[in-house]
């Protein structure tokens, strides 16, 4: 299994495991939230809940690798998305970011200026704390909106991997912004 192919998966289980109502899913998204922003290892009791069982090629040596910092990423986004929902954010081959942020625009067109602005931040951020501190205010948003805003969170997490990637960074540029216009 390539490292796309491991991401995606861990960050399915992760999500088969928070999207349940129970009183430790409910618990755990609680925690999860107080970790948006931060980089992982900074709020220690987050790090078996978002990375505990990672396999060793994707973790990183002294410092976080890419991989940990988009799966990180991507639980505390969906935990944001989730918490006090009786719906369930994510979707398996639903919207990338791109769309999601697409389908917000067309749902308040009068803040399309400041959507866009939250989007461009994001996206050209310099790292992934940088994007997180950016995109959690458009996650926020796609909570107000669901069900019609529903992320395919595993995807997102493969993407952001990418996106960090300095081969594939192009590569989900190009669709993010292109799933936004079109």
């Amino acid at each position: 299994m390539n490292k796309i192919d491991m991401i995606h998966s861990f960050v399915s289980v992760k999500i088969s495991e928070l999207c349940d109502d129970t009183n430790w899913a409910k618990y755990t998204l609680a925690k999860l939230r107080r970790g948006i922003g931060k980089i992982p290892g900074e709020v220690p009791e987050l790090y078996e809940i978002t990375l505990g069982g990672l396999s060793k090629e994707l973790a990183g040596g002294n410092a976080p690798s890419t991989a940990e910092y988009a799966i990180y990423s991507t639980l505390t986004m969906y935990a944001l998305n989730k918490t006090g929902m009786d719906n369930e954010p994510h979707k398996t081959g639903g919207d990338s970011f791109g769309q999601a942020v697409r389908k917000l625009v067309m749902i308040d067109n009068s803040s399309e200026r400041l959507i866009r602005i939250r989007f461009n931040a994001a996206i050209t951020a310099s790292d992934m704390p940088g994007f997180s501190y950016h995109a959690h205010r458009l996650v926020k948003a796609f909570k107000s909106n669901m069900p019609a805003i529903r992320l395919d969170y595993p995807q997102f997490a493969v993407d952001l991997y990418k996106l960090y990637s300095e081969n594939t960074k192009k590569e989900v540029l190009y669709k993010w912004t292109s799933d936004l216009v079109n």
